[in-house]
Order: structure tokens, then sequence, then C-alpha cells
């Protein structure tokens, strides 16, 4: 599910190559979180449908940063000032919640994203580039970091899935040796030793 305007962001700043200080919002890492994919000026309209409600919302920003982690994909206006109803600050997804992720190339300069959450949400994001000069090869880059970063999780996820749905809840005091677990086959090897 997205979560929208509830992403803690801490304030960088920065010189630019005409002297003045430039102003940045960059989301604060969770635990055992890193980034993968930083980057921005996008405009992107979020297109919200949940299966719950019928009714399609839709929110945009202008000048948006995109943030790929391990964890999450976040979007972050870097917009001084957010004005009118459906204009966002922050928008947040849980890649493990992820049913389903579609890109979809849109002419030189856009992409689009399907996604679908376990929850029943479809999300479709335009993202258009601003800087249109190495668009085409941003496109991919983010396409590629979103293919790597949802891959890692579904397969992390089915790793600790398989390992738990084998009923081999062991607790820390009861694992077995490296020896046991290689030798005996009453045990099955926990994920430190496969």
């Amino acid at each position: 599910m997205a979560k929208f305007n509830q992403t803690a962001v801490y304030i960088n700043s920065r010189q630019s190559k005409q002297r003045a200080y430039i102003l940045q919002r960059i989301p604060v890492a969770k635990p055992n979180e890193s980034f993968y994919f930083n980057h921005g000026p996008f405009r992107v309209d979020v297109f919200c449908l949940h299966a719950n409600d019928n009714a399609k919302h839709v929110y945009t920003a202008s000048d948006v940063s995109l943030h790929i982690t391990n964890k999450r994909l976040i979007l972050v206006s870097q917009s001084a000032s957010i004005t009118g109803i459906n204009m966002f600050n922050s928008c947040e997804f849980q890649l493990s919640e992820f049913q389903s992720l579609k890109t979809e190339m849109i002419r030189k300069k856009k992409i689009r994203l399907e996604i679908r959450t376990v929850d029943g949400g479809i999300y479709n994001l335009e993202i258009a580039f601003k800087d249109k000069k190495d668009a085409s090869s941003r496109r991919d880059s983010l396409s590629e970091y979103l293919k790597m970063a949802t891959s890692a999780v579904i397969s992390s996820n089915q790793h600790t899935h398989n390992w738990y749905s084998l009923g081999t809840h062991h607790h820390h005091e009861e694992l077995p040796s490296y020896l046991e677990a290689v030798n005996d086959t009453l045990y099955i090897a926990p994920p430190a030793y496969t």
C-alpha cells in the first residue's frame, strides 16, 4: 500500500555551479536499509485504485527525486511549497508488499510503472524525466534497479518463507552445530548454512 506524506526526510544542502546553495530533501534510511538509486528531477503522477473502493485517486508532484532501496521505492517532492489538494510531499511503497511490477517505456523520456500490492492495490506511476539529454539511459537504469531490488526482495521472501514453511522453527539455543546440520538428515540447514 502506498503511504503518502509519511516519509521521514532530512534536509541536505549543496552548492551549485552558480555558487548558490540548493536544499534537497533526502529520505531517512531505516535500519539495515541501503540506497541503490537516487535521481531527480522527475514529474510523477500516481494513479491509485484499491480493490475495496472503486474510486480512482490521482496524486501529482512536479519536482520529485526518486529513491530505490533494498526495502522501499520512495518519491520525495523537492518543491519548496506544496499547493493543491492532490499534491504530495512524499510517497513510498514497501517492496515486500509488491505482488507484481510491470514497466512500460513511453516515448524517450517517460516510463510507466504498474504496481500491484498484496492487499489488492493497483498503482500506476507515470514518471517523466525533466532532463531530456540523458533521459533514455536514466530510464533504462531506473528500470534495471527496480528489477534488481524487487528480485532481491522476492528471493529473500521466498527463502524465508520456504525455511519457515518446512516446520523447522529452531530457536537460537536449538540450532544444530554445523556438523549436525551437514550430517544429520533430521535437520534442514538453516539459512546461515546454505
